[in-house]
């Protein structure tokens, strides 16, 4: 290579990354918490998950599929063990309901149950349903930088607006910089004690996007419980028919 050719590959590399550093700059705490969340959404995405609960008395394993699209639409249906295969729930916009075969009833979880275990999980029905909370809730603040597991992290702080509808106090999130994938977030009560903590890892490609397959959630208020995520599946920007976001289709099971 000439002494011209290579200077200008220097050049043209230093030129890559003042450009990436200025967009990086030009982002704001709230930008990345969106970006990371859009990476685990597209505009749809399908998936087959494999929940496993673990309490000091027992361990439970739940199969299910989902739909989305966006952070407004969502169908599940759980696929097994067999006492729970056909229970479906819906959510559109911050509304969920729930069908439970085996009494062949349709209900709409009501705010007082927002907060109750999802399936038994460490994960809440509010969890579930509202997709959007960590950012249209809170105010989004970068507070430092940290490793997570070697990874270089923005280390960012949640706190939430004025009477916004959530239960946390605040929560700190860890966000790779080379991937925007959030790899922990935790859950601080009102009085700034670490209730759960989610962390994120299992790294691969879907669709061309680079997302975390395996997530577990601790709850440090019950000591030795803890709810694991794995997504078996995953594929974003796939089509899906409409009618797998409404009320009918709780019944039918998701087509």
């Amino acid at each position: 290579m000439s002494r011209l050719s290579f200077r200008l590959v220097v050049f043209l590399l230093l030129t890559a990354l003042a450009c990436g550093s200025a967009v990086w700059a030009a982002m704001t705490a709230k930008d990345i918490v969106e970006r990371s969340d859009d990476l685990m959404r597209g505009k749809t995405s399908y998936s087959e998950m494999t929940m496993t609960i673990t309490t000091p008395r027992y361990e439970r394993t739940v199969k299910m599929k989902s739909w989305t699209e966006g952070r407004e639409k969502a169908f599940i249906l759980v696929t097994s063990p067999a006492r729970d295969a056909g229970v479906t729930f819906l959510k559109l916009g911050r509304e969920m309901w729930n069908y439970r075969p085996d009494i062949e009833q349709t209900i709409k979880i009501p705010p007082s149950m927002m907060l109750q275990s999802w399936m038994g999980s460490d994960f809440t029905n509010d969890e579930l349903s509202r997709a959007d909370s960590m950012i249209v809730d809170y105010t989004h603040e970068i507070v430092g930088e940290e490793q997570i597991d070697g990874v270089d992290c923005w280390k960012i702080e949640l706190v939430p607006k004025p009477n916004a509808p959530v239960v946390w106090g605040k929560i700190v999130t860890y966000v790779s910089k080379d991937d925007f994938i959030g790899r922990r977030i935790e859950y601080y009560d009102e009085d700034m004690n670490v209730a759960k903590t989610l962390t994120a890892d299992r790294v691969k490609v879907a669709s061309g996007r680079k997302v975390a397959t395996h997530v577990v959630m601790t709850n440090h208020k019950k000591p030795g419980h803890k709810t694991e995520m794995t997504f078996d599946q995953i594929k974003f920007d796939v089509k899906i028919p409409s009618v797998t976001f409404t009320k009918r289709n709780l019944t039918r099971g998701a087509r």
